[in-house]
């Protein structure tokens, strides 16, 4: 169960880290955001994030059988799925290695929990936000391999379905029994991607257009690449100055300066600082992710 102090724990947590996320994992982030907004649509990716004081008026308390069904209903909405609505059962059966599963038996879907996360809140809901997110791939009949990727993907579909914080709440799980603390880890993405995509879920619910300080020159790029997807970007021709670019694939949108020439014809003195100037850009971009 969440206390009101581990729920704004979580909300002061939820800050992107890009420093940590190397080249090639941002590279796969954004083909696992494209796949997705590719196959569920603008208004799966345009839906409302849930907070963590939602996910808790909604989902407490979270142990009869019949609150669970209508969490499981829940995420069907939030995930937009059109109707008719899949069946889907959840129940709790001892397993091994893995904390769940789910199996389509025909039109039904079984998601199937290991009993020890049946009083486990913070994991239950994260649990359950997976699989119901394994049933929505399913009948998008999108699926990648090898596993470790396409469960990848499924945490990504999670989290852009707008359960980020739950997925980052789940991150890590502690287990006090008799005085010795377990650390067990759930999920396949690190809490630094987790919200790094909660961030992109963040910015295209909103609409919000992110800024992108290094300047596009004209005279070099006809295209340049989605800030969260690996979609290609046409630029507007003979246009110059700040203007909003938006992905038709994941709705995200950026805002960009765009310059005829480069700095052929300045003085030194203007080269010099034109060049300590787009230094510092270039920085702060990829400390904000691009």
């Amino acid at each position: 169960m969440w206390t009101e102090e581990q729920i704004q724990d979580i909300e002061n947590r939820w800050k992107p880290d890009y420093e940590q996320i190397a080249f090639n994992r941002r590279q796969t982030l954004k083909k696992l955001v494209f796949e997705v907004a590719k196959k569920l649509g603008g208004a799966f990716m345009c839906s409302t994030p849930l907070s963590m004081r939602l996910l808790y008026r909604q989902t407490f308390p979270l142990r009869p059988k019949k609150n669970i069904t209508l969490f499981v209903r829940e995420c069907i909405k939030q995930y937009e799925i059109d109707k008719p609505w899949p069946k889907i059962r959840v129940r709790f059966i001892k397993l091994l290695g893995h904390p769940a599963h789910v199996i389509q038996n025909g039109t039904t879907w079984d998601i199937e929990i290991d009993p020890k996360y049946k009083w486990k809140k913070d994991a239950l809901v994260a649990i359950i936000a997976h699989e119901v997110a394994h049933v929505v791939l399913g009948k998008k009949q999108l699926q990648l391999s090898p596993k470790q990727l396409n469960e990848e993907l499924t945490d990504t579909t999670a989290i852009l379905g707008g359960f980020g914080r739950a997925m980052l709440a789940a991150t890590y799980i502690e287990d006090n029994f008799l005085d010795h603390t377990h650390i067990e880890r759930l999920g396949y993405l690190r809490s630094n991607e987790i919200k790094h995509l909660g961030k992109i879920k963040q910015y295209i619910s909103q609409g919000r257009p992110i800024k992108k300080f290094y300047p596009v020159y004209l005279s070099a790029k006809r295209e340049i690449d989605c800030y969260s997807c690996s979609q290609k970007l046409k630029i507007p021709e003979n246009k110059i100055g700040k203007g909003i670019i938006k992905c038709p694939i994941c709705q995200m949108k950026q805002l960009v300066t765009l310059k005829s020439k480069e700095y052929k014809n300045y003085g030194i003195i203007k080269k010099l600082l034109t060049r300590t100037v787009e230094y510092f850009q270039r920085k702060i971009d990829f400390i904000n992710g691009f």
